[in-house]
């Protein structure tokens, strides 16, 4: 089924491409069938699953033609990315969730894009949230403090999203410092010059903590919308529940103390302490309970320093 893209050792490989399943085969299976379908450089694909049921374990072993990493435990998302970028040949890395599905031939257009602009070390594509082709916002900003007490105002993340959207120009090619990590290919070089995903960060985070230190580095980002890609997991995730909740701001707080000072850090956390707590209190948002008291023994700890 993919004996067109895995051509064996002896060929020179363009593009590892390097995808982290847990509980996803579906959703897998398009993605792959898609990749089979679009593209024709020389490519590989690493699928690292994270302890999925057995029964899912024992479909994936049936797929051929890919080079397949079963974990007997969940070791995380940014530790499953690094066992694959540690064994990809390819001269570039794309890191693809498994809930995407390619639009058009993609991976040729980013690898073709890294190939002749040398200055770049990273491209993402246009993403969108369903075979609707509905724009799913593709550029974020670097994470902060401050910018997570925005987020938490009610109505904030439309008009965000609204303002991408409105204002970007979402069709236009540009340098920008961080793209959704759903879908992202990177010159392998750089993985060499600033290090694997930091696998401190479980889940969420990684990427955003990567660019920064790819922009600390000099290494330029490009936002390339001719190579379109579905990402159905931006709207179909449950991200309200209490785990997805507590995994998120564990990443956030993570990432906070790496690149804030401590002052910066205990205002911002205070102020996003207490917009959840009126979220909880007038809006019934008790799934934010046990995020509350993550950060109440965050902040307890930085009190008594």
């Amino acid at each position: 089924m993919y004996t067109d893209i895995n051509k064996g050792n002896d060929v020179k490989i363009d593009c590892s491409v390097v995808i982290v399943n847990w509980n996803s085969i579906d959703y897998l299976r398009e993605c792959l069938r898609s990749i089979c379908e679009f593209t024709r450089c020389s490519c590989e694909i690493i699928v690292i699953d994270n302890d999925s049921p057995d029964e899912e374990k024992i479909l994936l072993s049936e797929i051929g033609n890919i080079n397949l990493i079963l974990n007997d435990k969940n070791i995380g998302f940014a530790a499953a990315n690094n066992l694959g970028i540690r064994q990809a040949k390819g001269d570039y890395i794309l890191l693809l969730n498994p809930d995407t599905k390619l639009v058009n031939d993609a991976i040729d257009r980013m690898v073709a894009y890294l190939k002749s602009h040398e200055t770049v070390s990273a491209v993402g594509p246009k993403l969108y949230f369903s075979e609707g082709y509905d724009y799913h916002p593709s550029i974020k900003s670097l994470d902060s403090p401050f910018y997570n007490v925005s987020c938490l105002i009610p109505g904030w993340r439309y008009l965000e999203n609204a303002f991408q959207f409105l204002v970007s120009n979402i069709d236009r090619i540009w340098k920008v410092d961080c793209v959704i990590g759903a879908a992202v290919l990177f010159n392998r070089s750089v993985f060499d010059e600033v290090g694997l995903l930091d696998e401190r960060f479980f889940i969420y985070s990684e990427e955003v903590d990567f660019f920064m230190r790819m922009k600390r580095s000099g290494h330029k980002t490009v936002y390339y919308p001719r190579a379109e890609i579905i990402h159905y997991g931006g709207r179909s995730q449950d991200k309200s529940s209490v785990a997805k909740l507590e995994y998120l701001w564990t990443s956030k707080i993570i990432y906070f103390k790496k690149y804030y000072g401590n002052v910066n850090i205990s205002v911002n956390i205070l102020l996003i302490y207490f917009l959840l707590k009126t979220k909880i209190i007038l809006f019934k948002k008790n799934e934010f309970a046990k995020v509350c008291d993550l950060i109440k023994l965050e902040l307890e700890e930085m009190f008594m320093k």
